[in-house]
């Protein structure tokens, strides 16, 4: 009796040894420099920690408010355009965004169209890159990305000699969430892009217009006279 009274409490003591072992919690990773420990448990690495905690995520950039005089507005980065009427300008987040602009709404149109303003100190590549990348956010029918040859390119007239290269595509517009914030990628149908490369001598401007097809189409005019205005301080 004794005998199996030992074998039995020697099977318990080594199934609590195994069950506290895999139980353990990992060892946190040890942050970055320069980075603060997550207290939820996750790697400061990106990589989810034992147990599935999520990893945590870049801060929100809190929006910079639109600065207008009448019709004028002042962009993040001091350079000024004309706000066509009935247009809006929004908060801008994120380095580079120095305007965000909102035009009237098509009718039958359930969503807004948005225009985006970034400027590149120095530029951002060539013309061919950008027109590249800007049709790789459109896919058609078949579910595949387009291609440069599935849009029109054209040119629109500055002051001077100088002229922006403007690029025109229609197809679905798939839009990643900003700033790797996570999230599901924004999805619109039917969708139009008209998106400008502004070049001047201390860096580019890429004007682009996305959304609703018909909205974005009545907005055109009114796009390019927003490429028009655009002054450097």
């Amino acid at each position: 009796m004794d005998r199996r009274l030992a074998l039995v409490c020697c099977f318990v003591m080594a199934s609590w040894v195994s069950c506290s072992k895999e139980e353990a919690p990992a060892k946190p990773i040890p942050p970055l420099p320069g980075q603060t420990p997550n207290p939820h448990g996750a790697s400061p690495h990106g990589v989810p920690a034992a147990g599935g905690a999520v990893p945590t995520t870049p801060p929100k950039i809190a929006a910079t408010p639109p600065k207008l005089d009448g019709s004028k507005l002042s962009m993040k980065n001091g350079a000024t355009l004309e706000l066509p009427s009935g247009w809006k300008a929004e908060g801008t987040s994120g380095m580079n965004r120095v305007a965000e602009l909102v035009p009237p709404r098509a009718e039958g149109d359930a969503t807004d169209a948005r225009c985006v303003i970034t400027y590149w100190p120095g530029g951002a590549g060539g013309w061919e890159p950008n027109i590249a990348r800007w049709a790789g956010q459109m896919s058609g029918p078949d579910g595949r990305p387009l291609s440069p040859e599935n849009g029109k390119t054209r040119e629109i007239a500055l002051s001077g000699s100088a002229k922006a290269r403007v690029f025109e595509l229609e197809g679905t517009y798939v839009e990643a969430p900003m700033g790797g914030q996570g999230g599901a990628p924004v999805v619109t149908a039917a969708a139009r892009m008209i998106a400008a490369m502004v070049e001047t001598s201390d860096g580019a401007f890429f004007v682009k217009l996305t959304g609703p097809g018909k909205t974005v189409a009545s907005a055109a005019a009114a796009f390019d006279a927003v490429v028009k205005t655009i002054q450097m301080p």
